[in-house]
C-alpha cells in the first residue's frame, strides 16, 4: 500500500512539472503563434484530466478496504472480537 500512495505521488509530481512547463509554452505561443497556441491549450487541458483521475489511485487503498456490503474490514474484525 505505501509503495502505491508513493507511485501516485511521483506521477503527480511529473503531471505538474509538465503543466507548468506547457503553461510556459502556451504564453510563449499565445503571444506569437495562434495554432500552436491551441494545441498546447487542448493538451494542457487533457494533461489535467489525466492529473484529476490519477486521484483514484490514492482511492484504491480504501476500495480494497471495503468488502461488499461496503462496511470496512477492520469495523467488522473489532464487532467480532468483542463477541468472543
Amino acid at each position: 500500500m505505501h509503495n502505491l500512495l508513493a507511485i501516485a505521488f511521483y506521477i503527480k509530481i511529473v503531471f505538474v512539472v509538465l503543466e507548468i512547463a506547457m503553461g510556459a509554452a502556451f504564453c510563449v505561443c499565445f503571444a506569437r503563434f495562434d495554432g500552436p497556441a491551441a494545441v498546447l491549450e487542448w493538451s494542457i487541458a487533457f494533461l489535467f484530466i489525466l492529473y484529476a483521475s490519477a486521484f483514484l489511485i490514492d482511492l484504491q487503498p480504501a476500495v480494497n478496504r471495503t468488502n461488499k456490503k461496503g462496511h470496512a474490514i477492520e469495523q467488522e474484525a473489532e464487532r467480532g472480537a468483542q463477541e468472543i
